[in-house]
Order: C-alpha cells, then sequence, then structure tokens
C-alpha cells in the first residue's frame, strides 16, 4: 500500500513539474512576442508613453492636468 502512495504521490509531483514548465514556457514566448511588437512599433516622441496591447504596441494618450492646474 505504501509502494502505491508514493508512485502516487510522485506522479503527482511530475504533473506539478511539467505543468509548470509549459505555463513558464508559455510566458517567455509571451514575453518574446512583446519584445519584438516594441522593436517594431515607430518612433515616439520624447517623454510619450507607449504600452502593448495583445501584440500591438500603441501609444498611450496623455494625461491631461486636473483640478488646480488645468490648462487654459
Amino acid at each position: 500500500m505504501s509502494t502505491s502512495f508514493l508512485v502516487t504521490q510522485a506522479q503527482r509531483d511530475l504533473l506539478q513539474a511539467q505543468v509548470s514548465l509549459l505555463q513558464a514556457t508559455l510566458d517567455y514566448q509571451s514575453s518574446l512576442v512583446s519584445f519584438e511588437a516594441l522593436q517594431l512599433a515607430p518612433a515616439i516622441e520624447s517623454g510619450a508613453d507607449i504600452g502593448v496591447h495583445g501584440s500591438t504596441v500603441v501609444a498611450l494618450p496623455a494625461v491631461a492636468p486636473r483640478g488646480v492646474f488645468r490648462v487654459q
């Protein structure tokens, strides 16, 4: 009975390790896609912010000042 239990635990641990490996591989591939998209993005003006939406790099809109410092 003990051997069956130990084999089951070892199989569970192997499966968890395989899932972790697949998740790490997926995260790595996703990071590569984002990096490549950023490398292919058009040049933007100095001080502008950019973001990644899916596999597309987009310029983020400038944040308008609020409160006392509104632009007139």
